[in-house]
């Protein structure tokens, strides 16, 4: 894993700190996003914050994942569920089998504009 520590002093808020992605996957133009954590570790207060921003996007579900490498033990989707609930590998599989058959459901998603990126990169970008 990355330590993104040689970008602190890039933000202008100094308590911004740059965060690897767990689990990312695009299905249709929706996005499951994923935070895993050991049991009982959850997210720093930065880390919730940026999560809880990409949940707000109805394009995005965002889960927090428990448990060790390769073997969950509880999740919690957020803005969808209050805690965390018990899963394994095979249920938590199956949940996320769910949400492909929903968003595969689904009309799909747009995609954004990107007229927002341009003149921010101080150097020319070949279209």
């Amino acid at each position: 894993m990355w330590d993104f520590g040689w970008l602190n002093g890039c933000f202008t808020n100094p308590k911004i700190k740059a965060s690897d992605v767990d689990l990312f996957v695009e299905v249709n133009g929706y996005f499951l996003h994923g935070e895993c954590k050991p049991c009982g570790v959850f997210p720093s207060l930065g880390q919730m914050i940026a999560l809880e921003q990409r949940a707000r996007d109805d394009r995005t579900t965002v889960v927090l994942l428990f448990g060790q490498s390769g073997r969950p033990e509880q999740y919690q989707f957020l803005g969808l569920m209050e805690a965390p609930t018990d899963c394994d590998t095979e249920s938590f599989r199956d949940v996320v089998k769910a949400w492909d058959q929903h968003v595969r459901s689904l009309p799909r998603a747009p995609l954004l504009a990107r007229d927002h990126l341009a003149g921010w990169l101080p150097v020319a970008v070949p279209r």
